[in-house]
């Protein structure tokens, strides 16, 4: 007769104490599941904070472009505004020694200066009102500040095609403001008004408007300032503050 043990091998003795319970394993599982929820948000944070430190970084370059402009122009900055010819409709934009200095293909007729040249949170300049794909729209990005008083600096109206700033002029080169996240190649005061125009259209590539400050960092913009300085500020100490707006004189 033969006898047949029903005791289980060691082997499968060892097995059973090694394999997960249902239990065990939907507690593994929600751990996993809490440790995700709670990183996300902190990855997403992180790649927030990485673009606007690289959007900071390229205005800080445009600041160091037009003095060095400033250098080969008998202390000019680049004008907002002036004729080129066959261009209808210049500005700072597209001047061409400022793109070369800049190392931007030079087409006088285009506001493209690639996706790595505007700030990588601008919708508005990286795809127009229908859908499509743009090569970095220079123009939708930033915009620089005419710095005037409409009442005092009429030599520095942009329709005079030539704003006659040098760098001796700014009398608050720390405060007062020279390029910034924008909607437009200009950028003023009464755009910069959030309640009449960001939070109405924000970087909606469908809609536009001259003279627009945007406010594309989580309510935020990054300006930098004829001292060579570059900042991120809200939009509530953005307007009103006068003290930004004008290099000659303030009202």
């Amino acid at each position: 007769m033969i006898n047949v043990s029903m005791k289980p091998s060691s082997r499968q003795h060892k097995m059973a104490k090694q394999a997960f319970t249902l239990i065990e394993l939907l507690v593994v599982i929600s751990i996993i599941s809490i440790l995700i929820s709670i990183l996300l948000p902190a990855l997403g944070k992180a790649r927030k904070s990485a673009r606007t430190l690289t959007c900071t970084n390229l205005l800080r370059q445009y600041g160091m472009i037009s003095e060095a402009y400033s250098a080969q122009n008998k202390g000019y900055y680049p004008p907002l505004s002036q004729p080129l010819p066959g261009v209808s409709n210049s500005s700072w934009a597209i001047n061409p020694e400022l793109k070369a200095l800049m190392s931007v293909n030079d087409l006088a007729d285009k506001w493209w200066w690639g996706r790595n040249k505007v700030c990588p949170d601008a919708r508005a300049a990286l795809v127009n009102q229908w859908g499509q794909t743009l090569d970095g729209n220079i123009a939708r990005a930033y915009g620089m500040s005419p710095g005037k008083n409409w009442s005092t600096d009429k030599d520095m109206l942009w329709w005079n095609n030539y704003r006659g700033i040098r760098n001796t002029d700014p009398i608050q080169p720390n405060r007062t403001l020279w390029f910034a996240d924008a909607k437009n190649a200009e950028v003023t005061r009464a755009g910069s008004d959030y309640s009449s125009y960001w939070d109405l259209f924000g970087d909606d590539p469908s809609t536009h408007y001259n003279e627009m400050l945007a406010y594309r960092h989580d309510d935020r913009a990054n300006l930098v300032f004829y001292d060579g300085h570059a900042k991120t500020m809200n939009k509530q100490d953005v307007y009103p503050n006068d003290a930004l707006w004008y290099i000659k004189k303030n009202p």
